[in-house]
């Protein structure tokens, strides 16, 4: 019985206790939240009527002396429903363990098994990075939000590739592919009743042209070549010694930040600047004084707004260097030795890893990470569609007290891989000591959740339905001919 229910949920909670019977949920249930929380009834009542349709009375009392942060306990019983919660965010986390557990049922509308769980997370930032290519529709891209609000992800970046519809400068991004202004703007607005912070991505070096080196499509300058002064020869990274530059980034970023309600993060990219400083006036330059002179203006600009910048790590670290050998590292300019000395400690790095580290490497630590910690600054774990990576940085991130862990997806929302981000990751993130590792069970259960988002949401058409639009790939039936 006790893993049956621990299947239903992602992540799986610190501890679960199986009592006997069921909670028939109804109008006339008795549901109490235990908390100070003056909005808590709003909370909870929002929620109940949104899972279940049906809103019993909400009664409210002291706070458990025992429930901080995060953390919450649940205890369902055959006559009650109990949640004890300090904040808003654990008395939503157990509103969502709550509807996880829920069964339909022949006699009544929903059935909950009598449990108690208490719970806490592994870590303080749990977030997930999700790219919003133009092939990415926006109720993708909302769907896999709330789906990550719902596993107790806490953060989602969002990196848009030429999809945001800017207003100070609208061509930047491509005419034919920019969301919809007043949907994304509903999205920013919810995020929080959702339990998630979204924060905002632009890349200010490298990936300048919203592209990716694979496709060519340079979103800004097929439609405005008059503009390649800003970028770099090849088009992939800015051109940091144009004044116009920095100023066009200025408005596009501070829009960012303002559209996303003025988060506490900003992440700044910064990733594979493969030819950064090549135009003739940048080689003329000193390019350590460049690149620092860059970052720090942007670190100075968000400090104003008491929001902290993130950025990859990649650029600050060199590629022949034998230290990160198996790891992930990109800078090439030997004058950027010792160039982490130049940033404000402050700088959120994100430690991101490609594929799969070395497993004797891996068992050694994260030495990127290590590096970073051991010269002032906090870094955040990134894997991708690794399984062990993302068990073992969890680990680590415990072992050290590293902030946490951000997911990284990039344009993998889709198959096999998306399931080991929405089950792997959650599990690794929230409770990586019990992490039951992908299974067709945790399949099954990742297709009731996004079954459950979608009801939220109002989706039937079927390539909006489930975690991928199609079943079978369109290619394999091509066309008929007439």
């Amino acid at each position: 019985m006790k893993q049956t229910i621990l299947n239903k949920l992602i992540p799986q909670p610190m501890q679960l206790t199986v009592q006997h019977g069921m909670h028939r949920y109804s109008a006339n249930s008795v549901f109490v939240i235990a908390t100070d929380l003056p909005d808590a009834k709003d909370i909870t009542g929002k929620l109940l009527k949104q899972y279940f349709q049906i809103l019993p009375e909400i009664q409210q009392t002291a706070a458990d002396p025992d429930i901080a942060g995060e953390n919450c306990k649940l205890i369902i019983s055959e006559t009650e429903i109990r949640i004890a919660a300090a904040s808003a965010d654990g008395l939503r986390n157990a509103l969502k363990t709550l509807r996880q557990l829920a069964e339909a049922h022949h006699d009544c509308n929903t059935v909950f098994p009598c449990v108690t769980i208490t719970d806490s997370p592994a870590m303080t930032f749990r977030g997930i990075h999700l790219c919003a290519f133009p092939e990415v529709s926006l109720t993708e891209l909302e769907k896999n939000i709330r789906l990550a609000a719902y596993h107790k992800f806490n953060y989602a970046v969002i990196e848009f590739w030429g999809t945001f519809p800017f207003q100070s400068h609208p061509e930047l991004s491509w005419q034919d592919k920019q969301y919809d202004r007043a949907e994304l703007q509903r999205i920013m607005e919810q995020a929080k009743d959702w339990g998630i912070t979204l924060i905002p991505q632009f890349n200010i070096l490298g990936h300048a042209t919203n592209s990716r080196a694979i496709s060519g499509k340079f979103a800004t300058l097929y439609s405005n070549p008059e503009l390649e002064h800003l970028f770099d020869p090849s088009g992939w990274c800015w051109c940091l010694s144009n004044p116009v530059t920095r100023q066009v980034l200025t408005d596009v970023v501070l829009e960012l930040h303002d559209f996303f309600r003025n988060p506490p993060y900003f992440h700044i990219g910064c990733d594979e600047a493969e030819d950064v400083a090549s135009c003739l006036y940048c080689k003329q330059k000193n390019f350590k004084d460049l690149f620092a002179d860059h970052i720090n203006w942007f670190h100075a600009l968000f400090a104003k707004r008491n929001c902290r910048l993130m950025m990859w790590h990649d650029m600050l670290v060199r590629k022949d260097d034998p230290r990160w050998t198996g790891f992930v590292a990109s800078g090439k300019h030997l004058e950027l030795d010792g160039f982490y000395q130049e940033l404000p400690k402050d700088i959120l790095i994100a430690d991101w890893q490609y594929g799969i580290a070395p497993p004797d490497k891996r068992a050694a630590g994260w030495p990127v990470s290590e590096f970073f910690r051991s010269k002032g600054f906090e870094t955040v774990m990134c894997p991708w569609d690794s399984e062990p990576d993302m068990e073992s940085m969890a680990a680590y991130t415990q072992q050290v007290g590293n902030r946490g862990m951000l997911i990284t997806t990039w344009h993998y929302l889709y198959g096999l891989k998306y399931t080991s981000f929405m089950l792997c990751a959650p599990y690794a993130l929230w409770n990586p000591a019990n992490n039951p590792g992908i299974s067709l069970s945790g399949r099954l259960t990742l297709g009731k959740h996004m079954l459950q988002i979608c009801h939220d949401m109002g989706l039937t058409r079927y390539e909006d339905c489930g975690y991928t639009a199609y079943q079978i790939a369109p290619e394999r039936y091509p066309e008929p001919i007439h």
